[in-house]
């Protein structure tokens, strides 16, 4: 077993001080855990701490858990970012400049910079969606009545 390491103070014989001196090295001392209880309290804590080790197959759902968590937050993100995008949008419209209230700033402005994050942020969206699905469906042959709603509303 691990053992404790306990160590001798050595106060100083100077009691006003109030200050506790290190004690020497030779003076630790390692004791085991059992050493400390002779009433077997300590081998019962032990077994009842092994009875909570988690399986597998619980380790796994609590992985798979944190995992919706982080795509979770990523989808909140990137619908985020979908709604407000960079530059923000029109306000008005300008018909000397050819802006409609409502579009992007950047599409106008510069239309690559606009598609590469459009595309980007689309293909972040998607994928957390389809992790979000696809770890919180137990069986695959529930994945597709998952994905049937979604694929029919466009």
């Amino acid at each position: 077993m691990s053992g404790v390491q306990l160590q001798a103070s050595a106060t100083g014989s100077d009691s006003s001080a109030g200050t506790r001196s290190r004690p020497h090295p030779q003076q630790r001392q390692q004791v085991s855990v059992a050493e400390l209880s002779d009433d077997g309290e300590v081998e019962r804590i032990i077994r009842i701490y092994k009875n909570f080790r988690k399986t597998p197959e619980e380790e796994w759902d609590e992985f798979r858990g944190w995992m919706v968590v982080l795509a979770t937050l990523t989808a909140s993100i990137t619908y985020s970012a979908a709604l407000n995008p960079p530059g923000g949008v029109w306000q008005a419209d300008d018909e000397t400049h050819g802006y409609v209230a409502g579009n992007p700033v950047l599409y106008d402005k510069s239309r690559g910079r606009y598609l590469t994050f459009y595309y980007s942020n689309l293909t972040s969206f998607m994928s957390s969606l389809y992790i979000i699905v696809s770890l919180s469906v137990k069986e695959w042959k529930q994945i597709w009545i998952a994905f049937i709603p979604p694929l029919t509303s466009y």
